[in-house]
């Protein structure tokens, strides 16, 4: 051993202190729940005699709701009034007016565990409007994002041995929020659907916790800004933090950092940043879209990142888009997702994800357009990896 070259004893170092990887267990929630509605907060429904998918809207409940989605936001009722197709006294300070005899909805499942960890960490994609959890009949907390992921520590709650009942409720309509939360604005939606409308899934795993990534890529340093936020719930404890660089179809190592030894002290949050140089970088651009995976590891959790060595700018002057440092033209158009939740033909197509491939490739390469403009409301995650 002590006549091996230099790199083999180097890394033969980066072995021994890298911690065998302890992979994040992902369990899925996704598919038919039960569905119930109810007018106050803390009416827990007694009977579910519908059921709905997850993701998706709760007008896909079967049987049906009446009057789901009938909500007059502040800026419709506004809009109307202008037009003359309103009475001035209409108008209303309030968020909007409800025209449905329900306030909240109540998603209900069951579930089991493959196998315990330390933590158990619920993540519901998105949902509107507001979101509260109970699990075994403790409730565990609540989130009134409307547009961004929700996460909740159901660890004290979970039976690792038996069946558990998952509740989640969400608002039926804008105005089950306070008035100062944010819920999207429209002077033209006439519909306001309620729903969990991304993925729902619970994360078994070992503290310390990592509880987001983010890979900035330098183009001009063969390299990426890589900046992980962690969190250690209980006691203090040491760890190592690891990154590696993966292609991401053929899986082959590219680059990894040096490992970084914490000392985190109990309920600790902490943000790391690193820069990872990446040898000969492949470019991603949407005529070859090359991709990357970042492999980010605690020891006792593990996430995979993917990413495209891509930056993209507008230039003030030249009044040009650049991708990759060269003028790139913009050919495309906009898809309101929010908006076309109203149209009677959508039903769970933004959920099939040969249609949104269609969507968002075949259609237009066949037309030559190689961008799109979200607005009125953001899509699903997995819209989002079809894109890339």
């Amino acid at each position: 051993m002590l006549n091996a070259p230099r790199s083999s004893l180097w890394i033969l170092l980066v072995l021994a202190l890298t911690p065998a990887l302890a992979e994040r267990v992902v369990v899925p929630l996704d598919g038919q729940w039960q569905i119930a509605d109810s007018l106050a907060p803390d009416a827990i429904p007694t009977q579910f005699d519908r059921v709905v998918p997850v993701p998706g809207l709760a007008n896909l409940a079967q049987p049906a709701f009446e009057d789901i989605d009938r909500f007059d936001s502040r800026e419709l009722i506004w809009n109307l009034v202008r037009r003359g197709e309103l009475p001035k006294d209409a108008l209303t300070r309030a968020v909007g007016i409800p025209r449905q005899k329900r306030n909240y909805l109540w998603y209900r499942r069951t579930f089991t565990v493959p196998l315990r960890r330390e933590r158990a960490i619920l993540k519901i994609g998105k949902a509107q409007f507001g979101t509260a959890v109970w699990l075994n009949g403790r409730k565990i907390g609540e989130y009134l994002g409307c547009f961004t992921a929700s996460y909740f520590d159901v660890t004290s709650a979970v039976d690792w041995e038996s069946t558990n009942t998952l509740l989640v409720r969400v608002g039926a309509h804008p105005a089950a929020l306070p008035p100062w939360a944010p819920a999207g604005t429209d002077f033209e939606k006439r519909k306001w659907t309620p729903g969990v409308y991304d993925r729902v899934e619970l994360w078994l795993t070992d503290p310390p916790i990592i509880e987001w990534v983010q890979v900035a890529p330098r183009l001009n340093r063969s390299s990426v800004l890589v900046q992980v936020q962690l969190s250690n719930p209980g006691a203090a404890r040491t760890a190592t933090l690891t990154h590696r660089v993966l292609e991401w179809d053929s899986q082959q190592p590219v680059a990894q950092s040096p490992p970084l030894l914490l000392h985190l002290a109990a309920d600790e949050r902490r943000q790391v940043t690193v820069e990872i140089p990446i040898p000969r970088p492949r470019l991603w651009s949407p005529e070859s879209p090359f991709l990357y995976v970042l492999e980010t590891s605690t020891g006792g959790d593990t996430v995979r990142t993917r990413f495209g060595m891509r930056e993209f700018r507008f230039d003030t002057t030249t009044r040009r888009a650049y991708l990759n440092g060269r003028v790139y033209f913009l050919r495309g158009s906009n898809i309101t997702l929010h908006r076309f939740f109203e149209d009677p033909l959508c039903k769970n197509l933004p959920w099939r994800r040969d249609w949104v491939r269609k969507l968002l490739g075949d259609i237009p390469k066949q037309l030559h357009w190689n961008a799109f403009r979200f607005c009125i409301g953001p899509v699903p995650d997995f819209w989002l990896d079809i894109a890339d």
